[in-house]
């Protein structure tokens, strides 16, 4: 068995035609023939059974295909990583981001990287994720750094980037909109406009609640601080969302919370003895170099 024939096997069990796998792998009909005899052969089953006047794939085949498959993906992602090895300055890296760091922090930090010497052919690909869903996606092999906030995964290093503040949010005329900063307990009987449970921020959410000793009303549920900030500026109920280092919400109006530690951290993501390529690598390093630069106090993204 041979990669040739692996190859030809998956083009035919795609076109279900020898004669159009022939002409896609600019082969003779004569010569793929005996070539998936051959393979048969050796795996003592037939992978192929006639119908009409094509081919579809025998219970053998089926269960062939699978590993032909991702044999041929483990070869090609092979030649990837070699070549992302010998240039690298060169590549794409695949970030996958909490909603909340699209805003500034993810533009701010491209956009520095972008400033040094040799990142010019560097290319990102954005996926916008709650963190739980990025740390799936390091598993599926699709994502290579992941930002957010930290969760119960042990097979994950948590960098941590930067803090930021949580605010009270409440419509316009709502009676604390004329207010600094409120207590928790003030807010107790309002409905609570906040995220999916799937989301690492409700977790820091109901923990805030936990610490004054009283349960939210969840009025609503969503994925991101926009929609949170849009039901509540429409009456519909309060939030609790990051400050977003600066970032004012333009449709409510925040308050401090008081007497509360209630800020969060975000941080950088990455499995545990994980490869990077040189590129993703080269990454990393700097949003820990270039944030070490700052303090909390003084980034402005």
């Amino acid at each position: 068995m041979n990669l040739q024939q692996i190859t030809y096997f998956k083009v035919i069990a795609e076109l279900e035609h020898y004669t159009r796998a022939s002409e896609r792998l600019l082969i003779s009909q004569p010569s793929l023939s005996y070539a998936m005899s051959e393979l048969e052969r050796e795996l003592g089953a037939p992978l192929f059974q006639k119908a009409g006047r094509g081919v579809t794939l025998t219970k053998y085949g089926k269960s062939f295909l699978k590993h032909a498959e991702r044999s041929l993906l483990e070869l090609e992602e092979g030649k990837q990583e070699i070549a992302r090895m010998l240039y690298p300055d060169r590549g794409t890296i695949v970030l996958s981001y909490a909603s909340s760091m699209g805003f500034n922090f993810i533009p701010y930090i491209v956009s520095c990287f972008y400033e040094e010497a040799g990142n010019k052919e560097i290319e990102f690909i954005f996926e916008q994720r709650p963190t739980p869903e990025t740390v799936k996606l390091f598993q599926d092999g699709i994502i290579d750094i992941g930002f957010g906030s930290k969760t119960d995964s042990p097979d994950m290093v948590f960098s941590p980037i930067y803090t930021e503040r949580m605010v009270v949010v409440v419509p316009f005329g709502h009676p604390l909109a004329g207010r600094k900063s409120v207590r928790l307990e003030e807010i107790e009987g309002e409905g609570l406009v906040t995220w999916k449970k799937c989301c690492a921020s409700r977790l820091e959410i109901e923990h805030l609640y936990e610490q004054v000793g009283i349960t939210p009303r969840i009025a609503y549920e969503v994925q991101d601080e926009v929609m949170i900030t849009g039901i509540v500026a429409k009456g519909l109920g309060v939030g609790i969302v990051p400050r977003l280092l600066g970032r004012d919400y333009q449709n409510v109006t925040m308050l401090d919370i008081e007497n509360l530690e209630a800020s969060r951290t975000m941080y950088m993501i990455w499995p545990n003895n994980y490869f990077f390529s040189p590129v993703a690598r080269k990454f990393r390093d700097f949003v820990i170099r270039r944030m070490a630069e700052f303090r909390e106090e003084t980034v402005r993204f």
